[in-house]
């Protein structure tokens, strides 16, 4: 048999989605061998295929640059030689960017850099590449995705950013760049200062939400160059009040946001944005007993004075010098309460510190002291005025002391209506003493002094601390007068089914046995803290900001019910509880969050709280750091404002896939969005598309595209705030993805049976096709290819036909069929 000549006539199509080769039929020939490559070597071969068409096509990518092909003939049993060509293929142009548009200026948060091209048919992904204001393009920030929009995730400065977008066909086949845009992020608009009180006692700074800001960085000073910072904090909302007073000084202070990348601006420079206020503390104390130029009784002198608020205790100097010039002249004692009571001693103590030890006149004052921790982190208070009294010490005579008559409770020395309930009459007991109570009775015949006994229990096994062991008197208070007080300290509250026992044991030659038991007893329960705001069963949105009346106001409104008084006792300090269950109880799912502060007002500034039902509650605290009665508890709801979408909204349509977009919300730290599948709002797992956590702008781009034929998908999405508390979704979103579809070109309603090629437009998303044939209902010859053109490699026989092109994205989903063509093979 002769040899098959080789092919000739080869001639070549390329245009930019599809190369189609053709060369004149062979006499005889039953196939042929095309190869085509990007070296004369043909070492790896773009297309390698036997086919009976006088066309070829390849299916994979071709190459840019000069491409080289070759055909070979065969009759069934050798082959011709090779014919060979080539052809140049041109680099295809990069994408087509659409926004932002180019010099855009992007305010934030609002508007987050969301980067968006056209499709490049035949694409299977995009490299984006963002270079700074000096567009060398060397060290970019590069990001990969198979779709046609991107919204960085790495750290933007305000600044000018250039950007740039090439497709990929294959790994290493891809398209000139883009032309080159800029955009310009804007900085975070500057935190504006609400104005505050010129004078202020309980320190309050408010300002106005920035949206887009996580949380603010406050600093306080006490000059207008912010050398010493007095207070620096970092406050997650938009009210500081500070749980530690201020002493009393002239204040600057400042605010700026910090964003979801933990970006701030620069501080700005005194005067601009600064705050400046005078931390007073104007109140002083009011003297009232004893009155100035009167004659105490000598063995009952208690010095008496008016509260002050916000005082943690009192300073009470005594002296014989009426300017308090030096500390050889006055003494200095310390009190929690209103009332002091002098003439005591106690082993390890300072004793009669404030009581007269000689005759004539004497002078007093005091002033309160505000602390929120311990006694060196002191506020001074301002001195009462002087008041003065004359003196005589007491002549006692030593003798066998007699029995101590007349105990009595009173809470302050002028108490008109004292408790005397006694033990030994019918078991009688003080009940609901509303703060530290002076102890008084009659004194005793031939009594000098006395010992005070008070424990927990009648019998004085269990002494109160401070109080001494009962097995050695030198250990317990002795005192010349015959009223008592805790000198320095404030007792707790007694607990349900509790007391304090007492007893007063008279001593002159001697103190006559030691007591047995107590001859009378108290409980002491402090008034509540009364609660202004929230209200009960309030709804709260984003920040908490809670108030509650002032400690020593709310005592001057309550009445003792055991004498009758009103109680003077003011707050050191305050803790406020706040818990998601209404018993306080930390448990595996339940938080309590505690703070201690100084005023009366408190916002958290260090933390949030989670959605939902809420409860809190506030207790006072003491001069000695004694927690007091907790107030009621009050219950709130918080529930917070969900994001606003922009795009795509309920019912879109949107031609591939589209940026997710919402408008920003304050105090969010990132959002978490989910897509479902089949517009499911039960949000079940198995229709789960999409679930992104993290985000932080308030936009987002999926990387992957999603399916598209005649899917319905519904998203959401929801905030995140600094604390980790995720807030409600937000509602359902409805929309459907859809693609253009591809479209036939040729043939018409005839094809050559053995030179038959297949055309069609190509689609915008599609990354490849799938070329189907049919004759009747069974399909004969199908081919995936990444062109828009196809040869079939077997002929075809004489009879009508369909045909018809799918499209698919680069995640292999069906983006849209073309309807079947018909056509008949001659």
């Amino acid at each position: 048999m002769a040899a098959v000549a080789k092919p000739s006539g080869l001639t070549s199509q390329s245009s930019v989605t599809a190369v189609v080769l053709s060369w004149k039929p062979v006499k005889g020939a039953i196939s042929y061998h095309v190869q085509v490559a990007s070296s004369s070597s043909y070492d790896s071969p773009v297309l390698d295929v036997l086919t009976t068409n006088t066309h070829a096509t390849p299916t994979a990518v071709v190459p840019f640059g000069k491409v080289y092909w070759r055909v070979a003939a065969t009759r069934g049993s050798g082959w011709s030689k090779w014919s060979s060509a080539s052809f140049n293929r041109s680099q295809r142009s990069g994408p087509i960017l659409t926004e932002p548009a180019d010099g855009a200026d992007l305010d934030q948060p609002e508007h987050p850099p969301v980067l968006r091209w056209d499709p490049v048919p035949g694409a299977r992904s995009y490299v984006v590449e963002i270079d700074g204001e000096e567009r060398d393009w060397v060290d970019t920030e590069t990001y990969t995705t198979e779709t046609t929009s991107l919204v960085p995730t790495e750290t933007q400065q305000p600044g000018t950013y250039w950007w740039r977008v090439r497709a990929y066909f294959d790994s290493a086949i891809n398209s000139l760049p883009s032309t080159e845009r800029s955009y310009t992020i804007g900085a975070l608009p500057r935190v504006g200062l609400k104005a505050t009180e010129p004078t202020m006692e309980d320190v309050v700074l408010q300002w106005d939400p920035v949206p887009g800001a996580v949380d603010y960085e406050v600093r306080v000073s006490t000059d207008n160059g912010f050398n010493v910072i007095t207070d620096h904090q970092y406050v997650s909302g938009t009210r500081y009040s500070p749980p530690t007073t201020y002493d009393n000084a002239s204040y600057w202070w400042q605010v700026r946001a910090r964003d979801v990348f933990g970006q701030t601006e620069e501080w700005p420079v005194y005067p601009d944005r600064t705050g400046v206020f005078q931390r007073s503390w104007p109140e002083k104390p009011s003297l009232v007993t004893p009155a100035t130029g009167s004659t105490p009784p000598n063995t009952d002198l208690t010095f008496q004075w008016t509260p002050v608020p916000h005082a943690a205790w009192y300073l009470l100097d005594v002296g014989t010098d009426p300017g308090f010039s030096s500390g050889a002249t006055f003494k200095t004692c310390k009190s929690t309460q209103t009332t002091y009571t002098p003439g005591w001693s106690k082993q390890g103590l300072y004793d009669n510190r404030c009581m007269p030890t000689k005759a004539g006149t004497w002078y007093w004052r005091v002033r309160a002291m505000d602390s929120n921790t311990s006694a060196y982190t002191t506020v001074n208070g301002r001195f009462s005025e002087v008041g003065s009294f004359s003196w005589t010490p007491p002549t006692l005579t030593s003798a066998s002391p007699g029995e101590v008559t007349g105990e009595r409770l009173v809470l302050e020395g002028n108490g008109v209506g004292p408790c005397t309930a006694s033990l030994g009459v019918s078991g009688g007991v003080c009940s609901g003493v509303t703060s530290t109570p002076m102890l008084d009775w009659d004194p005793a015949p031939g009594a000098t002094s006395y010992i005070v006994y008070l424990a927990h229990d009648r019998n004085f096994t269990n002494m109160v601390d401070g109080f001494g062991d009962v097995g050695n008197p030198d250990t317990m208070f002795h005192t010349t007068n015959t009223r008592f007080m805790p000198p320095s300290f404030a007792l707790p509250d007694t607990q349900a089914g509790e007391a304090y026992y007492w007893f007063i044991r008279p001593c002159g030659t001697g103190c006559g046995l030691t007591p047995e038991e107590a001859s009378n007893a108290f409980q002491k329960k402090s008034a509540p803290v009364a609660l202004v705001s929230p209200a009960d069963n309030a709804v709260l949105a984003d920040q908490a900001t809670f108030d509650w009346t002032d400690y020593l106001a709310t005592n001057k409104v309550t009445t003792d019910p055991a004498t009758g008084e009103h109680p003077t006792q003011a707050a050191r300090s305050y803790r406020i509880q706040v818990s998601q269950n209404s018993s306080f109880v930390v448990t595996r799912t339940d938080k309590v969050y505690e703070a201690i502060v100084d005023q009366t007002t408190f916002t958290a500034y260090k933390n949030s709280y989670p959605e939902g039902v809420l409860y809190w509650r506030v207790q006072a605290i003491d001069g000695t750091g004694n927690p007091l009665t907790w107030s009621p508890v009050r219950q709130f709801t918080k529930s917070s404002p969900t994001p606003v979408v922009t795009s795509p909204t309920d019912g879109a349509v949107v031609n591939g896939v589209q940026p997710f977009r919402w408008h920003p919300l304050t105090y969010a730290h990132y959002y978490d969005l989910e897509v479902y599948r089949n517009s499911d709002t039960t949000a079940s797992a198995g229709n789960l598309a999409l679930k992104v956590t993290n985000i932080r702008q308030a936009a987002y781009t999926a990387s992957k595209p999603l399916q598209a034929l005649g899917k319905d998908f519904v998203w959401r999405v929801r905030r995140t705030d600094y604390d980790g508390h995720a807030g409600a979704w937000g509602p359902w979103q409805r929309f459907r993805v859809t693609s253009g579809r591809p479209k036939l070109l040729q043939p018409g309603s005839t094809v050559s049976r053995t030179r038959a090629i297949f055309s069609w437009r190509a689609a915008p998303q599609a990354a490849y096709y799938r070329w189907e044939l049919r004759r009747g209902s069974t399909v004969e010859q199908y081919a995936t290819t990444a062109q828009t053109s196809y040869a079939p490699v077997r002929p075809l026989t004489k009879g009508k036909y369909s045909w018809r092109v799918i499209s698919f994205d680069s995640q292999n989903h069906v983006l849209r069929a073309t309807g079947w063509r018909k056509v008949t093979a001659k």
